[in-house]
């Protein structure tokens, strides 16, 4: 779930969860959906939402594993190894 206290924005746990190619099904956030599209995550904005996401996760094999490799290859560049080396490229231009 993404939180009120942070802003209802995704964290690091959002791509670390992706790269460890696990089926996600999470509340519905525009940030989220800027890294994850609709082909990657199982977005909810209801309760009832939110179960129908579970059972077509768990009942449909073929969608769960289509969701869990499309979801690790829209986290494979924003990796901590790729941002480090994005901050360290900033900081030498400076």
């Amino acid at each position: 779930f993404t939180r009120a206290p942070h802003g209802c924005f995704h964290t690091m746990k959002t791509f670390e969860l992706a790269i460890a190619k696990a089926a996600i099904i999470t509340n519905y956030s525009r940030e989220q959906e800027e890294f994850f599209n609709q082909d990657s995550f199982l977005y909810f904005n209801t309760n009832r939402e939110m179960n129908k996401q579970i059972k077509r996760a768990f009942s449909d094999r073929l969608l769960n594993n289509e969701l869990r490799e499309r979801a690790f290859q829209a986290a494979l560049p924003h990796s901590y190894h790729k941002r480090a080396e994005e901050l360290l490229s900033i900081i030498k231009s400076i």
